[in-house]
């Protein structure tokens, strides 16, 4: 999703007045953990509070919001990948991130992030990178 400055400061803002925002999610990069559709709540949380394989909200560089995991920190900059990617995305700053997926809404029901299912992904996709290619072949071939 492209924003503008103003619509980041916004964000930003209401995720730490409120604690927390909801938005939809577009695009294939998080598939099958997050799809087009689900609704994805994400919370405030400090930089020492992420580990790695969490789900965070940035903006990228070009004003993009993103959700893709967290697989550390290089020099001062952060190291993001989605799930289906082949790649990471292009290192970004530890300001530009806005807040922390919690809960995934898919078809009405509720999903926790800490729950079991959702930390077995987590480890599967960290230390299983060639589960990426796959994923992006079969996203690649269900769109012919």
């Amino acid at each position: 999703m492209l924003v503008d400055q103003s619509t980041v400061l916004l964000l930003k803002d209401v995720i730490q007045k409120e604690g927390k925002i909801r938005l939809p999610a577009s695009g294939s990069s998080m598939y099958p953990f997050i799809q087009q559709g689900d609704m994805c709540q994400f919370v405030y949380v400090q930089q020492h509070e992420w580990k790695k394989g969490d789900i965070l909200l940035f903006f990228s560089e070009s004003l993009r919001l993103v959700a893709h995991r967290y697989y550390g920190k290089h020099h001062d900059k952060l190291l993001f990948k989605g799930d289906s990617n082949l790649g990471f995305d292009p290192p970004i700053k530890p300001e530009q991130v806005i807040g922390k997926l919690s809960v995934i809404e898919k078809k009405g029901k509720h999903i926790e992030i800490n729950v079991a299912a959702a930390q077995l992904w987590k480890n599967i996709i960290l230390y299983f990178p060639m589960i990426s290619s796959m994923l992006r072949f079969f996203i690649n071939h269900r769109n012919i």
